[in-house]
């Protein structure tokens, strides 16, 4: 009977016990005069109603798994005052709440005229479009039990916005920011604010281009950078990412 719960309706020592399914319910013979006590106290027009089923105690309770009458002493009951009820009910269990988490997407923001691949100098970048790059990530985003949100834009500020957005609502940022990378201090100190693992993504191999390609202020503020593998860094970039998320 841990199970059950105590519910106190009077002042002293009668207790009425709902035992489980598998005892009798008995009723002894004082039933009548605490219903009639228990309704001059509290108003109630049947106690009886909220009694039903209970096991009523005051000098002995029949126990029928052993058959014997087990006797209970009882406290002197004043003139006129009225006993304590205590009723025990059967706690209904609540519904367990089920959590779902649903993790974040994995943020693919790229940069300036990478919505020209394919076309633009593809003996550098290769000839497979940005939509190609896109598809490929879809898929092993999708083996990896992860899911994406890729972007591209030629705007400097649109692309810090995205940034800043994915402070809250990305597991993990895979940037290409192409020229940006090594020109915007502002991107630099947007990527600084994240916590999220960031994952600098270029086509090419820009230590082995031109100079002022050299510097980057994307590797400075990034958790890993991967370079020169063409699209197939964007891959290698969602299996880091779905390392550390």
């Amino acid at each position: 009977m841990d199970d059950l719960d105590a519910i106190t309706v009077g002042e002293h020592g009668l207790c009425v016990e709902r035992f489980r399914n598998d005892l009798q319910i008995a009723l002894d013979r004082d039933l009548a005069r605490v219903e009639a006590e228990f309704c001059q106290q509290t108003g109630h027009g049947r106690a009886a109603g909220n009694l039903a089923g209970l096991a009523i105690e005051l000098n002995a309770y029949h126990d029928p798994r052993d058959g014997a009458a087990s006797e209970k002493a009882q406290p002197p009951r004043p003139h006129g005052g009225f006993h304590t009820v205590c009723a025990r009910r059967r706690r209904q269990a609540s519904p367990k709440k089920r959590t779902v988490r649903v993790r974040k997407p994995v943020y693919i923001l790229n940069g300036p005229n990478l919505n020209l691949l394919g076309r633009r100098e593809p003996h550098i970048y290769g000839t497979q479009t940005l939509k190609n790059v896109e598809s490929m990530c879809e898929a092993k985003a999708a083996a990896l039990g992860l899911t994406i949100d890729f972007r591209q834009t030629n705007h400097e500020g649109e692309l810090i916005d995205w940034v800043q957005e994915a402070m809250d609502s990305a597991a993990a940022l895979i940037l290409n920011a192409a020229g940006y990378t090594h020109t915007s201090v502002a991107l630099h100190d947007a990527l600084k604010a994240l916590s999220i693992p960031i994952i600098e993504v270029h086509l090419s191999d820009p230590a082995q281009r031109e100079s002022f390609r050299h510097i980057s202020f994307v590797g400075m503020a990034a958790t890993q950078s991967i370079a020169g593998l063409g699209a197939r860094g964007y891959e290698l970039a969602l299996e880091s990412a779905a390392s550390l998320v």
